[in-house]
């Protein structure tokens, strides 16, 4: 029995203690649960093995477009990339129709420019990989084309113009595809451009403009990807510029540049500056339409991706290099608008599209995401759930897709995991 004089402190120590377990649970302990929906399978056997580190994705107004190599052979495939005979099954108006078919998008592509490149350079090329093109709409994902070659990239705009860039077997550089009603039927908008570009990060489409970066140069086509002129030289920018002051990087000529649009037309051009006792971040601000240099700007610490969310909205999360501080920012017409800041718990792994924001956010353990619906305003809690070769985030906001192992019957299985 306890004596009558301890008894106050002792539930007012219990109070205490209760009302700190509850504030830890709501603000740390608490994270909702992904639903797991369950697993639907492909209707195509896709060849083995299935490269799944290559998937991409785009939204394509409620659906999304996806694409994902194969280093299997398809014989089908490789007489369609060679000899162009698939042409007159394959296409229907110049166009090509995706679906439960497979067309082969290489029927598209002109095979006497494929002879020409192959005979004049005296050898037959090996195939590239094999690519098989895919379309989800929230609910179920089909197999809808292939592609005898390997997908660069592809981006839509919210009024249907998709475009797919790709290197295709036996023809050089990029070729392009369009389509005007969200990918279900694609044409050749270009072929061999884009000449020694190799890796193609796309920034933006606006009908019949597109902005793309490679790792240290900014282009634009203003007529469907047929012409292409180099707005910037991120490199000679940096080495040129009155404007760059006190900012320097050190060793550019290795310097991989990473891109992001805003929604006001601006491009930032971002460079990590590595190599003394600082770590800092080099951001150039670019005019989208003339590719002029805007501003310059060095940042001790680090700026972790640049990714688009709702309305085009560009986001980044920035390091401190001093206490090692982490802040998520919205870039805007060259402002820096922070939306969340978490002293020194890390932020990393951002992504976003026209629906969500999600970003993993370290509680004390580093391992927890966070998800918003309004543009980072707000946030509430979510259940780790690691991201894969195998989870890509849906870019249509239906949460995670998740491609499985094989079935019985061959066929890959896959499920949403949604907040």
């Amino acid at each position: 029995m306890l004596p009558r004089w301890i008894r106050p402190c002792l539930y007012a120590a219990l109070l205490c203690y209760g009302v700190f377990v509850f504030a830890w649970y709501l603000m740390v302990g608490y994270a909702r649960p992904w639903h797991e929906e369950p697993e639907q399978a492909l209707t195509v056997a896709l060849q083995a093995p299935v490269e799944w580190d290559t998937l991409q994705t785009t939204a394509a107004n409620g659906d999304s477009l996806w694409s994902v190599a194969s280093r299997g052979r398809d014989g089908e495939v490789e007489a369609c990339s060679e000899a162009g005979e698939c042409r007159a099954t394959c296409l229907t108006q110049g166009e090509v129709a995706t679906g439960e078919d497979l067309p082969t998008l290489n029927c598209l592509v002109a095979s006497q420019a494929e002879e020409v490149y192959r005979t004049s350079l005296g050898f037959d090329f090996e195939p590239l990989n094999l690519t098989y093109l895919m379309r989800a709409d929230g609910k179920r994902v089909d197999v809808v084309g292939r592609l005898g070659g390997e997908v660069s990239g592809m981006h839509c705009d919210t009024r249907g113009h998709c475009y797919l860039f790709a290197e295709l077997t036996g023809v050089p550089d990029q070729t392009v595809f369009a389509s005007d009603d969200n990918g279900v039927h694609w044409r050749l908008a270009a072929q061999s451009v884009l000449d020694g570009i190799g890796m193609i990060q796309l920034l933006h489409v606006d009908k019949q403009r597109i902005w793309l970066a490679d790792s240290g140069s900014l282009y634009l086509s203003e007529n469907g990807g047929q012409d292409w002129r180099e707005l910037a030289d991120a490199h000679q920018l940096l080495t040129g510029s009155s404007q760059l002051g006190s900012a320097t990087l050190r060793d550019d000529s290795l310097a991989r540049f990473r891109w992001g649009m805003d929604e006001t037309g601006r491009v930032y051009a971002m460079v990590e500056n590595r190599g003394s006792d600082t770590d800092s971040v080099l951001l150039l601000q670019l005019n989208a339409q003339t590719g002029e240099l805007i501003d310059i700007e060095q940042r001790p610490g680090q700026l972790q991706e640049l990714v688009n969310g709702a309305g085009d909205q560009l986001y980044a999360i920035h390091r401190a290099a001093e206490l090692e501080r982490y802040t998520l920012y919205r870039l805007s017409a060259g402002e820096w608008l922070p939306l969340k800041a978490s002293g020194r718990s890390p932020q990393s792994s951002l992504r976003g599209n026209d629906n969500l924001l999600l970003i993993n956010a370290g509680r004390g353990d580093g391992r927890h995401m966070e998800l918003s619906r309004d543009g980072g305003k707000s946030w509430v809690a979510m259940e780790t759930i690691p991201y894969g070769e195998r989870r890509v985030f849906d870019p249509t906001g239906a949460g995670i897709l998740e491609f499985r192992y094989l079935n019985d019957a061959g066929y890959y299985r896959y499920r949403w995991i949604r907040p």
